[in-house]
C-alpha cells in the first residue's frame, strides 16, 4: 500500500511541476548596434533563450540606426509573465536599437 501511494505521488509531481512552471515560447526580432555585439551575450545571460539566429546574416545600414545587425530568437516566457514587459527590459539593454515580437 505504501508503495503504491509513493509511486502515485511521484508520478503527480512532474505534471504539477510542469504545468507551474511551463514557458510559451515566443520569437522576438531585435536590431543590435555592430559596435556593440556583448549585447548577445547580455541577453543570453539574463533572459531564457533557446535559439538565436541571424536570419539572413547581413548589416542593415540605416541611417536613423547606425550600423545594426538584425537578430532573431525564441524566448521561453514564464507562465504568468507578460511579454511586453519582457521585451521592455530587452530594449534597454545597451546596445539594442529595436525590439519587436514576430509571429513566427
Amino acid at each position: 500500500m505504501g508503495a503504491a501511494v509513493l509511486i502515485f505521488l511521484i508520478l503527480k509531481i512532474p505534471r504539477s511541476f510542469e504545468q507551474e512552471f511551463a514557458c510559451r515560447q515566443k520569437y522576438v526580432r531585435l536590431y543590435v548596434e555592430i559596435e556593440n555585439m556583448n549585447t548577445v551575450d547580455s541577453l543570453l545571460q539574463y533572459f531564457d533563450v533557446s535559439d538565436i539566429s541571424v536570419p539572413e546574416f547581413q548589416i542593415n545600414k540605416d541611417a536613423s540606426k547606425g550600423s545594426v545587425m538584425d537578430i532573431t530568437i525564441r524566448l521561453g516566457i514564464p507562465k504568468g509573465r507578460d511579454i511586453s514587459k519582457t521585451l521592455s527590459e530587452m530594449a534597454k539593454i545597451d546596445g539594442v536599437t529595436s525590439v519587436e515580437e514576430i509571429e513566427q
